[in-house]
């Protein structure tokens, strides 16, 4: 069981370790907010993950310009986004399916136009039900396509048009089994599959985009959580050796005054020597600092419970030696 003497200097120690690690979790505080640290990672994350994903540069960088806008200004994102916030998968499809995709719906016209001019014509007898039963289901398929020249949003294109061509084929095949069919329904499939494939033409990179966005998000967020911590890391580390410097505290040192006068104390500035041993120390305490001031808070409240421990049994020695 360790000794009184010796958890009161480890309670000095880590104590003073304890402060120090404060100190420099306010400077890592500091350089994070006046660096915008998370917020440049994050920017850069956001900008790879889009540029792979298949959007042009100048539209990385506009929509990069809106999601600052979402932050309340007019400014780059790495300035504006607050150092406790994350962008969710959500957030970002919300953003990109408002960007229009640059594309106009002009050319769909006349295809457009040529499947409603079958549609329209009046088919009687046998083949009527069929005919109302294909009708239907295109004109479905046609209320989902923009019937103005209106501006197409990555939100309009998202959604695979959902039309099954098979099934009008074999359809349209009964039809033509009737006597004296509808003229022009052998048209139809032909002018439909045109229609369909121009539609696929014009929304398919923006609908690949997005999904590309969609399933590369997680990763991309992996990504930059590992550089973001890879570089607080390394902050820590250096503000670490510059607080050890300018305090010129020695782990040698503290050590010496932690267990001689078992109570807080930092070292005198004083001038420095540039030996072996100090250099060591200090790099010691540098990567002590590293651990942080949680780890050195719990190591603390550990060793205050040892050595409460301690005197519960030291009283309770005494008690029995008093009987």
């Amino acid at each position: 069981m360790p000794s009184t003497e010796l958890i009161n200097g480890l309670i000095s120690l880590v104590l003073t370790l304890l402060v120090l690690s404060l100190l420099v979790q306010a400077l890592q505080e500091l350089v994070k907010a006046f660096l915008h640290v998370k917020a440049r990672h994050l920017e850069n994350a956001l900008r790879a993950l889009l540029t792979k994903a298949g959007l042009r540069a100048c539209a990385v960088t506009d929509l990069l310009t809106q999601i600052a806008v979402g932050f309340g200004r007019t400014h780059a994102l790495r300035t504006q986004i607050p150092a406790a916030k994350t962008i969710s998968k959500k957030e970002i499809l919300l953003w990109l399916d408002a960007r229009p995709i640059g594309a106009s719906i002009i050319g769909l016209k006349p295809l457009i136009q040529a499947v409603e001019k079958r549609l329209n014509q009046a088919v009687t007898g046998s083949a009527a039900p069929t005919f109302a039963l294909i009708e239907s289901t295109i004109r479905d398929f046609l209320a989902t396509l923009p019937n103005r020249d209106e501006e197409l949003t990555f939100e309009r294109t998202a959604a695979e048009p959902k039309l099954n061509l098979d099934r009008i084929r074999e359809l349209l095949r009964d039809i033509q089994a009737v006597t004296n069919p509808p003229p022009g329904m052998q048209d139809l499939a032909t002018d439909l599959t045109k229609l369909l494939n121009a539609w696929r033409e014009l929304t398919g990179p923006s609908r690949r985009i997005r999904q590309n966005v969609e399933n590369w998000f997680e990763t991309a967020i992996l990504a930059f959580d590992e550089r973001y911590e890879a570089e607080m890391r390394r902050w820590t580390l250096g503000l670490g050796f510059v607080v050890a410097v300018l305090l010129n505290a020695s782990f040698f040192k503290l050590a010496k005054t932690a267990f001689d006068a078992s109570e807080l104390r930092f070292t005198n500035l004083q001038a420095r020597d540039l030996s072996l041993g100090t250099i060591c120390g200090l790099l010691i305490t540098t990567l002590l600092l590293s651990a942080g001031a949680p780890f050195w808070r719990d190591i603390l409240q550990s060793l205050f419970e040892v050595k409460s421990r301690l005197r519960e049994q030291k009283e309770l020695a005494g008690n029995l030696m008093g009987r």
